[in-house]
């Protein structure tokens, strides 16, 4: 990607997952890290490099989630209509 300026600089991303917590470790081992809204700023700083800092946003990361059953169509990329998001029968 270029600036203004001309420079280059590159995109890149990440997604963090840990083991699971709360009600997310009922349906699976692992969870994406949910970063606390205080730690955003923290965390995409240059400056925060100590590992314990680090460590310490994520073990104050979200683990309290709502969640429901889905339809296992939800796996496949073809689909796509509002009835993914139902409640399965059982």
């Amino acid at each position: 990607m270029s600036t203004a300026n001309g420079a280059t600089t590159d995109l890149s991303c990440a997604i963090l997952t840990r083991r699971a917590a709360g009600p997310a470790s009922e349906i699976h081992r692992r969870m994406p890290v949910v970063l606390a809204e205080d730690d955003l700023q923290d965390w995409l700083a240059s400056h925060v490099t100590r590992p314990d800092a680090v460590q310490g946003m994520i073990e104050r990361a979200r683990s309290e989630f709502r969640y429901h059953a889905v339809s296992a169509r939800l796996n496949t990329s073809t689909a796509e209509d509002e009835a993914l998001a139902q409640t399965p029968l059982p």
